[in-house]
Order: structure tokens, then C-alpha cells, then sequence
């Protein structure tokens, strides 16, 4: 006889809703048990304390179900004789919660933690697809939507080629799922397209919206906390084909230790999405790329670039600050820009280096700054990131796409 009523236990958040489903052990199954299921209880806590890049999956061990609030009891409809499903409207924005389950008499399964995150601030896969369409759709003579390839899971790895122009500016999102990418950049670019699409006639946007779609969706659907890694286990911006011999240890992590948040995996460019990353910018040639990181939803300057440069090579470095300069100020028109806004400290097998040293072209990760006003700053490090920051900063990065657009073209 099994130990407990119930086995994989699981949760999903969509729309607001949290959506759990759980079956019958395999001896009661098997043995036709009906009684044991003829109800269930299902627990709710509050985990109010979580708090996201600092609390991880071990901050859930040890809750038990009896510190927790009944939210149900009674029955709840079987499919295929095994399967239980059972959706929780009573859920706010932005909580984080634990689930337990138990069936009529043998104890509670869980916890099962999710946090409710706002869909229009963390989009789901179907949400990108469909933000993508209506913009092809809105512009289709200047918008082409594309794919470049396909996740480890199989999901379609979308790209976008915006304006027709010879010079091209690069733009990657999601690169570590827990960090800025659709939901601004996308924003972002319909901000340009509605309010200055003349930049876009002698110059393009090449992007990649979000590549870790696999692990983007997870957060979507409510894992509570920061994930860095793509499904297969490995950091994507540790994965380029340069500076391989190269271990990094930030963070207190190493790059070969396959446990680890930042670990490069087995081999130089062994992950489909950092294949097809590759190709979609050896192909459309950028004169630089601006690479979307930071905490859940924005970020800012400064720009941090490939580590591998000789930093003696002055044509560089100007190219570099010339960027940098166009980019900040369409972010930041209050502030003036110094060198802080410009440092060089890329990993091995990261896009910085790579763009470097394949295509010699400047490369940027855009993370957190204190540019950035101290209580929205708070809100993005720790996943409150809501609709009107969101908004803030999609105008200020088509400020700054604008800025570096017209830079190609000879107004600035």
C-alpha cells in the first residue's frame, strides 16, 4: 500500500489563475482504490518573506501543510481514473505561494511554490508569438518576423529584421530568463515604429526578443524564483565558441562544475539557442549589439563589454564610447554622460566576446545601474517590476534605439 494518496503534484499559474493537478499513487490505481479520493484538502501559504535573487527552492523546504490555510475540501473531478485537476481564482499579483494536497485520510503533498506574475509584465510564450504577429501585421512593410531557430524543448526561437537599412543596430533579450527581454524590448520597438519609423529608412533593428524561451516560459507560469540556466542545464552567455580555456568564477560559481548557475557546458556552442543566436548576427551584421540583462524587467547603463579587447585599440574604444554616449543619452537625457557609463569586463564564452572576436564588432550588456531611481530599482531586484516601470523604460530604450539609429545615419 502506498504511503500517500497522491503523486506529481503540480502547479501552473495562466492568467492569474493558479491551475494544480495531481494523480492517484500507482498501487492505489492500480488497486481501484475509490474512498481515498472521494475528497481532498488543499492548502494555501502565503510566503510573503520570499524574496526573489536572494531566496531559491530551498526556502520552501521544511513548510508543512498544518502552517498553512484550508482553502478546499471536498471532491474534485478525476480524468482517465487518475487524474485530478483543480484551479485557485483567490490569488493577488505578485504573491508568492505554497500549495499542499492531500487525499481523504493519507497525508498532504506540497509544497508546490508559485508566484502570481503580472502576464503583461512577464509574457508568456504564446503572449510573444502574438505580440510579434500583431507587429508584422501593423507595419508589414517594414517588419519581417522570422525564426532562427528552435529551443533544446522545441519552441521556435523568433527574430526580427526592422527597417530595411544596411547599418544595424543588434538588440538580444532573455539571454538569462530571470533578466529584461520581450516585454521591453518588443515595447520598446513599437514605441520607435509608431513615433519615428523615418530612422528606419537607411538603417535596420536586428533582434532576438527572448532566447531562453524555455525557462522564460517556467517563470511565466510561476516558478517563484531567479533562473539563469536553459533547460539543458547551461548558461547560455558561458556557452559562446571564445575565450573557452577561460573558467570563470564570479559569484562564487565555476564555469566547468555542471552544478553550477553559470556552468558552460560540455563543449563550445553546444546549446541550440547560442547556434542559432550565432547565425541570426553573423548574418544580419550588426554595427553593435546592446544584449538586455538585469533582474526581472528593466535595464539601464552601464554598458559592460567584451573583456577579451585590447583595450589599446583606440578605434575601438571610441567606437565603443561613441555607442555607449548615444545609447545613455536616449536613456538618461538628465544626466551627462562620463566614462562610468562604459566598463570591460565580459566572460569567457559570453555574446560580448564573441561578437568581438568573430564578427569585430562592439558588443554590450545593459544590467542595473544606480541611474536607475532608487525605489524602481528596489522593484526590479526583487520581480515587483510593474506595468508603469515597464512603460517608463520601453520609452526610454526607444529613446535610445532612436539615438543610435540616428547616429548611423549622421544627426548626432
Amino acid at each position: 500500500m502506498a504511503s500517500k494518496g497522491i503523486s506529481f503534484l503540480n502547479g501552473k499559474v495562466k492568467n492569474g489563475i493558479v491551475y494544480l493537478s495531481w494523480y492517484k499513487t500507482t498501487p492505489l490505481f492500480e488497486c481501484n482504490e475509490q474512498d481515498e479520493f472521494s475528497e481532498f484538502s488543499v492548502y494555501r501559504k502565503c510566503a510573503d518573506d520570499f524574496a526573489f535573487g536572494s531566496d531559491y527552492e530551498e526556502f520552501f523546504c521544511g513548510m508543512l501543510p498544518e502552517s498553512s490555510d484550508l482553502i478546499y475540501c471536498g471532491p474534485v473531478e478525476c480524468s482517465n481514473k487518475r487524474k485530478y485537476l483543480f484551479h485557485d481564482k483567490q490569488v493577488e499579483i505578485g504573491k508568492v505561494y505554497a500549495y499542499f494536497v492531500k487525499s481523504r485520510t493519507m497525508p498532504a503533498v506540497g509544497p508546490v511554490p508559485l508566484k502570481i506574475r503580472d502576464p503583461e509584465v512577464w509574457w508568456s510564450y504564446e503572449t510573444l508569438k502574438s505580440r510579434l504577429l500583431q507587429l508584422q501585421q501593423d507595419y508589414p512593410a517594414i517588419v519581417n518576423l522570422q525564426t532562427c531557430g528552435r529551443t533544446v524543448e522545441g519552441r521556435e526561437i523568433f527574430s526580427l529584421k526592422v527597417g530595411a537599412g544596411a547599418t544595424v543596430l543588434g538588440l538580444a533579450g532573455a539571454m538569462h530568463p530571470g533578466e529584461a527581454g520581450p516585454e521591453l524590448i518588443i515595447s520598446a520597438l513599437e514605441q520607435v515604429l509608431h513615433e519615428s519609423p523615418a530612422t528606419l529608412k537607411n538603417s535596420a533593428i536586428a533582434v532576438i526578443p527572448s532566447i531562453n524561451l524555455d525557462i522564460r516560459e517556467r517563470l511565466a507560469q510561476g516558478n517563484p524564483w531567479y533562473l539563469r540556466k536553459n533547460s539543458a542545464g547551461v548558461d547560455l552567455n558561458r556557452n559562446f565558441p571564445v575565450n573557452w580555456e577561460d573558467i570563470g568564477q564570479g559569484y562564487g560559481l565555476s564555469t566547468d562544475d555542471p552544478d553550477s548557475a553559470t556552468y558552460r557546458g560540455a563543449f563550445p556552442a553546444s546549446e541550440p539557442e547560442v547556434k542559432a543566436v550565432m547565425k541570426f548576427f553573423a548574418d544580419s551584421k550588426p554595427a553593435v549589439i546592446f544584449s538586455f540583462h538585469a533582474l526581472a524587467g528593466i535595464c539601464d547603463i552601464p554598458a559592460i563589454g567584451a573583456g577579451n579587447v585590447d583595450q589599446s585599440d583606440s578605434e575601438f574604444y571610441e567606437r565603443s564610447k561613441r555607442f555607449v554616449k548615444a545609447y545613455g543619452t536616449g536613456l538618461h537625457p538628465e544626466l551627462k554622460p562620463d566614462d562610468s557609463w562604459l566598463a570591460f569586463a565580459g566572460s569567457g564564452g559570453s555574446l560580448l566576446c564573441w561578437a568581438w572576436h568573430e564578427l569585430r564588432i562592439p558588443a554590450f550588456d545593459l544590467e542595473l545601474s544606480m541611474s536607475i531611481a532608487p525605489e524602481a530599482l528596489q522593484k526590479c531586484r526583487i520581480d515587483h517590476t510593474d506595468c508603469d516601470l515597464l512603460k517608463e523604460y520601453s520609452i526610454r530604450h526607444s529613446r535610445a534605439i532612436i539615438n543610435i539609429l540616428n547616429l548611423y545615419n549622421g544627426k548626432r
